[in-house]
């Protein structure tokens, strides 16, 4: 697929901060498809052998609740704030 594709089919869509606000966004394609698994009745971490401790932290919302997903959890800060490590390069 090309960019330009995926924008005119309406895969990917620029949302801006108004629309974020009415807007619930999944922040990883993997919380999504945990999400899934849930409302279809299959616990996605019942046979995982790995614990990862920040699992408590995440939220049991249902797949019916996500209307958009992240594409990377870095780009929800913008391109202003994803440069902020590197202030002096500009020189």
């Amino acid at each position: 697929f090309k960019w330009e594709q995926l924008v005119k089919t309406g895969i990917i869509e620029l949302l801006d901060a108004e629309e974020e606000e009415t807007v619930m966004i999944s922040m990883t394609p993997e919380d999504l498809e945990n999400s899934r698994l849930q409302s279809a009745g299959i616990n996605p971490h019942e046979n995982d052998g790995d614990f990862d401790p920040a699992a408590r932290l995440k939220a049991g919302i249902n797949a019916h609740t996500w209307t958009h997903c992240e594409i990377h959890p870095s780009m929800i800060l913008g391109v202003c704030a994803s440069i902020i490590p590197f202030p002096d390069h500009n020189q």
